[in-house]
């Protein structure tokens, strides 16, 4: 842990930590130039675990921790700001985890983002098995870094942060460390992660980004995609796999390859060392080409871009997809797009406790589909609506406002519970969209969904609990999961 000025939420990240179940450990408290030397010889005065390493200047996160590390006489090395509170089993379960595996090399946790006074704003859901922190690492960060705990021996010989690096520099410690091993997050919450504004993610953001952006370009590279830009598709390729189609059919083609292509190239690049890989890939592959058939339809039958579909499409054994394709099925496409998901794509999504991740084209099933929320969330998702087949966008709908809205009714929320429910659904489109369920008491019997409008257009099914209310509770921690939760790490899309 390294401390350089703000302090304010240190001593309760140091109690979280002396107080783990897991006692045999050293904290290696690092005063990068701090104001505070002696409420730091206070802290590591009070528990002999605690090891003050006082750098003679301020050197910098990443510096700051590679010497903590160098210093470090455990044979695993477990990370946390000074800002974050770690569950009390937080160490002894990832221990746990790290000694059953040994072909692991990092190993992290879901968590549990709050804000300065403490108070949960969400549950965070990271993937957890190997194969899909690999596909993930290619448009975010996998880990969460303060939540992280892996082996000082691959550390080490991954050659530890690359100090060139100011932030971002967990990013591409990952990237380094998957190639030695494997990782996993646990899918208990386990760290408190504060959101803090003044944090290196807040002050830093642009070029934290930037350096996210070359280390993503690089990854792509080595995947054998070097043409590719993945600042330019990234997102919209992960919303692919959403069920969201690109606004123009070229587009979807375009990005359905692209996607194809660079699944092709992780598992050719990492299939040697990871078991099972190209089969996990492969669930993927077919999300996202049935999202492009039930798009395109008879456009992909015959021409060079159908054949190379069919080709990329037999690659991951698809045979109900390459069928589709050859005879332009696109009713056909639709139906086996509605299914849920026959993959994991955890990363990216926000939380909406008790909530599960469905196709867009679900909504193709309703009567009529309106959309909560007259703003840029509300184009987006009508945007979407409007490029699939069979879905009857009704209107918009908003707490106060009436009239019209791009070319639509928008009626207020008045208004709208006074009509007729029947085959109705509501898509939320709004980051408010707690005080929005609220406000609608749950809308029994009703299609009730939530988009992802401020991440990557994931589409939530909100299932209307009795009593009316659609919130949940936030706290996770420890608790386990509930639904396909979003990740705010560094690089995250969208």
């Amino acid at each position: 842990m390294s401390v350089h000025r703000d302090v304010r939420f240190l001593d309760a990240a140091v109690d979280s930590l002396l107080g783990q179940t897991l006692g045999d450990f050293e904290l290696l408290l690092v005063d990068d130039g701090s104001p505070h030397a002696e409420r730091l010889r206070a802290l590591a005065e009070r528990d002999r675990r605690v090891r003050l390493v006082v750098n003679d200047r301020n050197l910098g996160l990443t510096v700051s921790l590679n010497r903590a590390a160098g210093l470090a006489r455990a044979p695993v090395i477990a990370r946390m700001d000074a800002d974050d509170i770690s569950h009390p089993d937080r160490l002894a379960a990832q221990y746990e985890r790290l000694s059953a595996q040994p072909g692991l090399t990092v190993v992290g946790s879901n968590y549990v983002a709050v804000d300065t006074g403490g108070a949960p704003l969400r549950t965070i859901r990271l993937p957890e098995e190997d194969a899909a922190i690999r596909w993930t690492a290619l448009f975010a960060n996998p880990f969460c870094h303060p939540a992280t705990l892996f082996r000082a021996a691959d550390f080490h010989a991954a050659g530890g942060y690359d100090e060139r690096l100011a932030c971002a520099q967990d990013y591409d410690l990952w990237m380094r460390l998957l190639r030695r091993g494997q990782g996993a997050n646990l899918p208990v919450p386990l760290l408190r992660y504060r959101i803090n504004d003044q944090g290196i993610s807040a002050t830093r953001k642009v070029e934290q980004e930037a350096v996210a952006g070359a280390i993503r370009r690089v990854e792509w590279l080595s995947c054998g995609v070097g043409d590719l830009d993945p600042e330019r598709v990234a997102a919209p390729v992960w919303r692919l796999q959403t069920g969201a189609p690109a606004c123009d059919p070229s587009d979807t083609l375009a990005l359905t390859l692209a996607t194809l292509r660079l699944l092709d190239g992780l598992a050719a690049r990492d299939s040697r060392n990871v078991a099972g890989l190209r089969e996990t890939l492969a669930a993927v592959a077919r999300r996202v080409l049935w999202t492009a058939v039930a798009a395109l339809g008879w456009r992909l039958a015959g021409g060079w871009d159908g054949r190379r579909l069919l080709a990329l499409a037999a690659r991951f054994d698809a045979p109900e997809v390459a069928a589709c394709l050859a005879l332009g099925r696109s009713r056909a496409a639709r139906r086996w797009a509605a299914r849920p998901p026959d993959f994991d794509f955890a990363c990216t999504g926000h939380a909406v406790p008790g909530a599960g991740v469905v196709p867009w084209t679900e909504l193709s099933g309703f009567a009529g589909v309106w959309i909560y929320g007259a703003g840029e969330g509300g184009r987006a998702v009508l945007r979407v609506l409007r490029r699939l087949r069979g879905c009857r966008v009704a209107g918009f709908v908003d707490s106060v406002r009436r009239g019209g809205f791009e070319g639509l009714p928008l009626l207020s929320r008045a208004d709208f519970l006074a009509r007729p429910a029947t085959g109705r659904a509501v898509v939320i489109a709004s980051g408010a969209w707690r005080e929005i369920l609220e406000g609608l008491g749950g809308l029994a019997g009703q299609g009730l969904f939530v988009a992802d409008v401020e991440g990557d257009l994931r589409l939530y099914r909100v299932p209307p609990p009795p009593g009316g209310s659609g919130s949940a509770d936030q706290d996770g921690i420890a608790a386990g999961r509930t639904g396909n939760q979003r990740v705010e790490a560094d690089g995250c899309p969208g």
